[in-house]
């Protein structure tokens, strides 16, 4: 009875794990051993020692197998396992390495960012009016020098009469010419030219103001005694009158 308490025992532990076999002995007085073994096979053999039985792992074993086992050691007959082959196992279909696409692209696609383009440096463009950061003016301490520049010659007196009577009342009426002075003789014969001339840089004044929104004029500065600011100044700010407070007269002496 010992030895069949051993083989069944294995057995079912051979079913059930395919690396370990605990053997279980029991001796005529009732005490239990337990031995674990590393093998995978053990040998059974009956009383007779005429049946033996070899374990071998649990993935062979089928049900049918196992039945001749016990059938074997009930029957006390020799009992010869027939390995089933067990088919392969199939072969993985390989997954496809998925091939990273191109980010998609967002929507609406963002517009680039503008690069300012310098807004160039505003200037008056005229050789008679000057400008002083964004203020352009007529100062009266350059008109001579202008008016020589440009081909009208005579003393900075003369000269203040003549553009400041002839851009206020335009080049029709003579000016007012004592005898002997030649030089304002002079210039009053060449009204429409001095008329012109003056006119042609209001003008570029106008064309500027009309370019650059953040330019202003002052129309007169650096008044003085005989230089007639009063009268040029109103001929200036009529002129450009279209820019409304954008053209200022500036400060000039009253009417002598």
């Amino acid at each position: 009875m010992k030895r069949l308490i051993i083989g069944v025992t294995a057995i079912l532990l051979i079913i059930g794990c395919s690396t370990k076999l605990i053997m279980i002995e029991r001796d005529v007085n009732g005490a239990v051993r337990y031995t674990e073994a590393e093998d995978y096979s053990i040998k059974i053999v009956s009383p007779d020692k005429k049946t033996t039985v070899v374990g071998i792992p649990s993935r062979l074993l089928t049900p049918n197998f196992v039945g001749e086992i016990f059938k074997g050691l009930i029957g006390w007959q020799s009992i010869i396992p027939a390995v089933i082959p067990v088919p392969p196992l199939p072969t993985p279909t390989p997954v496809p390495t998925p091939v990273p696409g191109p980010p998609p692209t967002p929507y609406p696609a963002p517009e680039p960012t503008p690069i300012p383009t310098p807004s160039p440096t505003p200037s008056v463009g005229s050789t008679v009016f000057t400008q002083t950061g964004n203020v352009i003016t007529q100062d009266m301490n350059t008109l001579p020098g202008s008016m020589r520049q440009a081909g009208f010659s005579g003393r900075d007196n003369a000269l203040f009469y003549a553009i400041t009577n002839i851009y206020r009342r335009g080049p029709g009426p003579e000016l007012s010419v004592k005898e002997g002075d030649s030089e304002l003789a002079r210039l009053n014969q060449q009204r429409a030219e001095i008329y012109k001339w003056y006119d042609a840089e209001v003008v570029k004044v106008k064309g500027t103001l009309m370019t650059y929104p953040n330019l202003t004029v002052v129309a007169i500065t650096n008044d003085g005694f005989d230089r007639l600011g009063c009268r040029l100044g109103p001929a200036i700010v009529d002129r450009l009158k279209e820019f409304g407070g954008r053209v200022q007269l500036g400060n000039v002496l009253p009417e002598p």
